[in-house]
Parts: C-alpha cells; sequence; structure tokens
C-alpha cells in the first residue's frame, strides 16, 4: 500500500546507505505482480510472503517488530463494504495473535482519523480524546469502523497478553505512491492533470486539510514504534498550514502552467466548512519530533513525483 511503499523505501536506504542490515518480512498478495512494477524492492534483506493478511502462515523464525497497514480501502471501484471491515478486523486478530507468539518489542497499528467521524465545523483539530464515531447508518462507514475494531483488538491484546501495541491514528498525507484512483482529492487532482482533464469538484472545495509529507510520516512512524506508549493512541499529520480542497486544485493547475480547467458545481459557499485536520500536540510533546517538509514543497514534491513516473510511462 501507500504507507508501505514508503516504509520499504526507508529500509532500502537504512540497509544500503547505514549499513542497518535490517530482515524485512514483506507480506503480500501476488508477489511477481508487486516485484515487476517496483523492482527496487528485490531486496536480498527482503523476504516475501505471498498471501492474504487474514490468511498468511509466518516461518518459524524470530521477529522483533511488526507494522501493520494492511487494509482495504475504498476505491472509486466501489470496494465492497463489509469485505473492508471483515479485512479490518480478522486480519489485525491474525497479526496480534502472531505479536503474542513471538513477545515482539513493538506492534505498530496505523488507524485513521476516519474513526472519529466527521469533524464538527466549530472544532479547528480533533484531539485523542474527542468521542466521535463514524455514522453506521451509512455504508461506507466499514472503513473507520474497521478501524475502530482494530483499536479495539489492538487494547485487548496489549492490556490481556502486554503485547506493546502503538496507535497512529493517520489523517491527510502527500507523496510518492500516493493513489491517484482512491480517495485522495489531491491524487484525483494529479491524475485528471496528467490526463489533460477538468478538475470537477462536486463540492464548493472549501473543506480544509493540513497534510503531512511521507518522509515525515515514515520517521514519525519509526519513532512510535520505538518509543511510543503501549496502548495511546496518536494522532499523525500535518501540524499547521492549513488548505482548502480547492487551492490544492489550483496548485495542481498551476503545477502544470494553468493549463488545467477547474470546474466547481456546487457554487452556493457551504455554510458548515468541512475540516480534516488533526490535533498532533501529544506525539510531538511525548516523542520530541517534528515535521521537515513544508506544505508547499511537499506538495512540489508530489507532483513532480508524478510527473517523472508519468513521463518515464510514456517512453
Amino acid at each position: 500500500g501507500y504507507f508501505g511503499k514508503n516504509i520499504l523505501e526507508a529500509i532500502v536506504y537504512l540497509n544500503d546507505a547505514q549499513k542497518l542490515n535490517i530482515k524485512l518480512y514483506v507480506l503480500t498478495r501476488n508477489k511477481k505482480r508487486f516485484l515487476d512494477q517496483h523492482p527496487r524492492f528485490n531486496h536480498p534483506n527482503f523476504e516475501y510472503i505471498e498471501s492474504d493478511v487474514a490468511e498468511f502462515v509466518f516461518p518459524n523464525v524470530a521477529l522483533d517488530y511488526i507494522i501493520h497497514g494492511a487494509a482495504e480501502v475504498a476505491k472509486l471501484d466501489k470496494t465492497d463494504d463489509l469485505e473492508i471491515l471483515e479485512k479490518g478486523y480478522f486480519g489485525t486478530k491474525k497479526l496480534l495473535e502472531l505479536a503474542k507468539e513471538k513477545k515482539v518489542k513493538g506492534f505498530l497499528f496505523m488507524s485513521s482519523g476516519a474513526t472519529y467521524g466527521n469533524q464538527p465545523y466549530d472544532l479547528p483539530a480533533i484531539p485523542e480524546s474527542y468521542g466521535g464515531a463514524p455514522d453506521i447508518s451509512k455504508l461506507n462507514a466499514s472503513y473507520g469502523e474497521g478501524k475502530r475494531l482494530g483499536e479495539y483488538l489492538c487494547q485487548y491484546y496489549g492490556q490481556k497478553f502486554d503485547v506493546p501495541v502503538k496507535i497512529a491514528r493517520c489523517f491527510a498525507f502527500v507523496g510518492p505512491y500516493m493513489p491517484l484512483d482512491a480517495q485522495f482529492a489531491f491524487g484525483n487532482f494529479i491524475q485528471n492533470a496528467l490526463n489533460n482533464e477538468t478538475i470537477t469538484m462536486q463540492s464548493d472545495g472549501s473543506s480544509l486539510r493540513t497534510f503531512l509529507y511521507t518522509s515525515d510520516l515514515v520517521c514519525w512512524f519509526f519513532k512510535l514504534l520505538l518509543n511510543g506508549k503501549s496502548c495511546v493512541p496518536y494522532n499523525v499529520g500535518g501540524a499547521t498550514e492549513e488548505i482548502s480542497i480547492l487551492e490544492v486544485a489550483q496548485y495542481v493547475s498551476k503545477a502544470f502552467d494553468n493549463k488545467i480547467k477547474i470546474e466547481v458545481l456546487q457554487m452556493e459557499k457551504s455554510k458548515n466548512r468541512g475540516r480534516y485536520i488533526c490535533d498532533v500536540s501529544a506525539i510531538l510533546k511525548d516523542l520530541n519530533i517534528t515535521s521537515y517538509v513544508s506544505l508547499e514543497e511537499s506538495l512540489n514534491r508530489t507532483v513532480k513525483y508524478y510527473k517523472f513516473e508519468f513521463a518515464n510511462q510514456q517512453k
């Protein structure tokens, strides 16, 4: 997935440049397809387990850490909602059983800001103490509910069996490997631009986001895995520099020499400007970390990456 590939990039660097000799077991549904698409991950320190997250068999070897980011995501082709929920539960339970058996030093669970449900307009940033939840009358609540189930399982195994679970509630990110065909507006806009299509916005574009660049995200993940408090959920996302979805679209158009048109279908301004912004003060304080890549540089690097990838595909 999106986060997983960025973690693999980091571990390739740590092994090759820093000589850390990290042995990594990578779970994938299709090893050949994955390595054909990403040959740089055909690394001598990487061993691939070809299976589903709920059904894999782990080799009889020692294991120090588990990073769990496997999840079904509602792509634009409408992935089945029940499958998202089931994989969230059974996959997480399977990995926690492995963590318990191997007595791991750390188990990182990539949860989501979706666990909070919709953010109230008058709440500038969601703290970990906020008691919101997905609207379960909506079938698309399956992703957020799946992550809530995953967090419950983490708490159960952490409190009952002393599995050192570390929980990252992830918000909005940009960077390499971001899907262009999923629920990421920035990715959708880049795909429109690469295909020379008009960016069409169903809303008025006033909804606000903060973004964290993926290199910062990976640093935060590693710090949380190694030093985070067990059974304590931490928000993970951009700390400052709010930006509206319309401004993101305008940035993409500008990055393509303003040749990409933007069509805003909801002309009347919404009375409730949507937000998806987290309070990250807890993780910044507890783990003494920061973000190194600014919002402008994050957007710039991401567009540059996809332009380069698209140009290579055209050769």
